[in-house]
């Protein structure tokens, strides 16, 4: 938001959707903004829009089921909107871009969440997912991932990453849930459980649990001329008072590194929250 203010059309463009929570905080904060759309015409233009990037069938019904709940809230807020899913081949190419939609007055966004240590293990989709975005230049990309390293080579490695790692996950469940809540047995014998399989067993392309940290997406991010910006402000104020709010609040872990959101569980880093800019040229 503090990079889109004052605008009245805003276009996020989000890899990989998930729960959708981040659009629903989004779309309450733009809701919010008492300069984020002139008002005065019932039939005014939509001012935000989100699209959906799907790689397959399967994919695009699981996205268009979110979008659903998507447009259901904004139309409850009263919040001009519209919801769209763009089916991409591989690899990503420069053709994508026309599919996109992209109007000239509107600032546009990109929201990676957890979408591109999906394609380590496929380097070359990586690369031109992230040709792609650079074409697009987005006046920010904000990247979500997981803060570990699942991508060492040898099994030694992968192990002991894991088994913190993993266990830093357990512990916070015991912590904040109930032994008998469904969702703590779900995340256990479910997520948890086929990740740490994949981790630990999986070999080559079938190994796709790549997780790396903060610092390898730096260097990576760099080769396209991106610019780490700051996380502080309302973001780091929000996160720190949810925290404050948590009967656990002292064993979250919210820190900067660098310029990047860490949030973690007893000093161990979990997550990392980025935001990019793109320079004009790509340094040599």
């Amino acid at each position: 938001m503090e990079n889109v203010a004052g605008e009245k059309r805003i276009h996020v463009i989000e890899l990989r959707i998930c729960s959708g929570m981040p659009m629903i905080a989004l779309m309450q904060a733009v809701a919010s903004s008492p300069n984020s759309i002139e008002m005065s015409s019932p039939n005014s233009i939509e001012m935000l829009r989100i699209t959906a990037l799907a790689h397959d069938a399967t994919e695009e019904r699981f996205i268009h089921g979110s979008g659903r709940r998507l447009v259901g809230f904004a139309r409850g807020i009263g919040l001009p909107f519209s919801f769209n899913v763009v089916r991409i081949w591989e690899p990503p190419s420069a053709a994508h871009k026309d599919k996109l939609g992209l109007e000239p007055r509107e600032a546009t966004v990109v929201l990676s969440q957890y979408a591109l240590s999906r394609m380590v293990a496929k380097p070359n989709r990586l690369e031109a997912m992230m040709k792609l975005i650079r074409s697009i230049r987005p006046r920010v990309m904000v990247v979500i991932e997981l803060e570990a390293n699942h991508n060492a080579p040898d099994f030694g490695h992968r192990f002991v990453e894991t088994l913190f790692t993993a266990g830093a996950y357990f512990d916070c469940l015991a912590t904040c849930m109930e032994e008998k809540e469904e969702a703590r047995a779900v995340m256990e014998s479910w997520y948890l459980n086929d990740r740490i399989r994949n981790i630990l067993v999986a070999e080559g392309e079938k190994r796709v649990v790549r997780d790396v940290k903060i610092g390898v997406w730096r260097k990576y991010f760099a080769r396209f001329g991106m610019l780490e910006i700051s996380v502080r402000g309302l973001g780091l104020q929000h996160a720190n008072l949810m925290v404050r709010s948590s009967p656990f609040a002292g064993s979250y872990l919210v820190a900067l590194d660098r310029k990047s959101l860490m949030i973690g569980w007893k000093d161990m880093p979990l997550l990392s929250v980025s935001a990019w800019k793109f320079m004009k040229a790509i340094p040599h």
